[in-house]
């Protein structure tokens, strides 16, 4: 049995690395009535506070077995994305989640953790086959398989995918590879307008310029599109070139910088592009329908941020910097204008250091109260980061 387990809040966090030693610790927090606690490393701060009971826990571990022919991998939850990728990269595969690297693949799990490489790879939802997750009495409960044709009945596998750790403890996942194509053309475009980019999207979305990727980025005063193309050298030279061809009579687009790269080093550069996120005070998530994009990005920009950056295809943009209660008010209203939401990856807190002066999740949605009798019916005990989402007296 791990040691380390507390009566109240603890500091001390298990690092389980075997289904042995997860069991017993399930066993022990449902004997002890102590609820169990995981948020990750990148949405540490997201959701309400954990209850001051608790055990706080962290998941090791490592490839399963790799069915290099069938490009399919079993793994660990506790394995990270960087750990996972570079073992696949020497069979000539990799895992399109184009994440940080120290995340691990049960917090990608957790919280549908995407990049721009969803727009030609899909999401988690697209890429996970089945796993193995623990219920409140240590029951090793398996779902879906190593192909699409063994998934059936409910979709309890897809049901796990963002469901912040609430549902059960995620330990193993099946995921689909992908071979590594040979190179990836990256492609920065500056927008003096960001009126114009719903329309572009779908425009080269329904041609040859069609994109593997998108990244909007603001750079000062400028927006930035970030495209990268997957594939040969032949393929791409072809896609770049419709896509100039579609821009070459835009006066409000401009082609500041393009370059080719192995699928290693884009990855790589996609989380140096990202670093700002893990060095901000607050950091706020925010999901609308892509044509409501440019009235989102413009509204952050007019509050005064500076740092804003996401994934316009799908209608999701990040925002960081000395964001305040207030601007989250206008933010909000924003949002129930356009049909979106928006929740806190890094709240604004009160002079305590601790307690957040906005609630996580806003605006409420009308699929809450559901959420809710899942996560009763799923965790009955309420052991698994109680509370974090929809607040209960258990975790007040």
């Amino acid at each position: 049995m791990p040691t380390g387990q507390c009566a109240r809040r603890c500091d001390v966090t298990l690092t389980l690395s075997s289904l042995e030693q997860l069991t017993d610790t399930v066993n022990e927090a449902r004997n002890t009535q102590t609820p169990l606690v995981d948020y990750g490393i990148y949405h540490a701060k997201l959701g309400h506070l954990p209850p001051e009971k608790h055990t706080p826990y962290t998941l090791a571990g490592d490839i399963v077995e790799h069915y290099v022919n069938d490009f399919t991998v079993r793994a660990h939850a506790g394995i990270t994305i960087g750990q996972l990728n570079a073992q696949l990269f020497e069979q000539g595969q990799f895992i399109p989640i184009n994440c940080d690297d120290d995340l691990t693949l049960g917090e990608v799990i957790n919280h549908n953790v995407y990049g721009s490489l969803r727009l030609r790879y899909g999401s988690m939802r697209d890429q996970l086959l089945g796993l193995h997750y623990l219920d409140n009495h240590a029951n090793d409960i398996h779902v879906g398989g190593r192909t699409v044709k063994n998934v059936a009945g409910l979709d309890v596998t897809r049901l796990m995918i963002g469901s912040m750790g609430e549902l059960g403890i995620v330990h193993q996942a099946t995921l689909r590879t992908y071979a590594l194509p040979a190179e990836v053309a990256r492609i920065d475009l500056e927008f003096k307008s960001l009126d114009l980019l719903p329309q572009q999207i779908t425009d080269w979305m329904l041609s040859p310029a069609y994109p593997s990727s998108i990244y909007l980025r603001r750079l000062g005063d400028a927006w930035h599109v970030e495209l990268g193309y997957l594939g040969n050298t032949k393929a791409n030279d072809v896609q770049v070139n419709a896509l100039k061809d579609s821009i070459a009579d835009i006066d409000d687009i401009e082609l500041t910088d393009e370059r080719r790269v192995t699928v290693p080093e884009h990855l790589k550069f996609g989380n140096q592009g990202r670093s700002w996120q893990r060095k901000t005070k607050t950091l706020v998530k925010a999901i609308c329908p892509p044509r409501e994009i440019p009235m989102l990005a413009n509204t952050l920009a007019d509050m005064g941020v500076t740092q804003i950056g996401g994934y316009p295809a799908h209608g999701c943009l990040l925002a960081a910097g000395a964001l305040t209660s207030e601007m989250d008010l206008k933010l909000q209203d924003t949002l129930q204008a356009i049909g979106g939401m928006r929740q806190w990856i890094i709240p604004p807190v009160y002079d305590d250091g601790r307690t957040s002066c906005v609630t996580p999740f806003a605006p409420e949605q009308p699929d809450w109260t559901f959420l809710s009798r899942i996560k009763k019916t799923m965790d009955p005990l309420n052991l698994f980061n109680p509370g974090r989402f929809i607040e209960t007296g258990a975790s007040a």
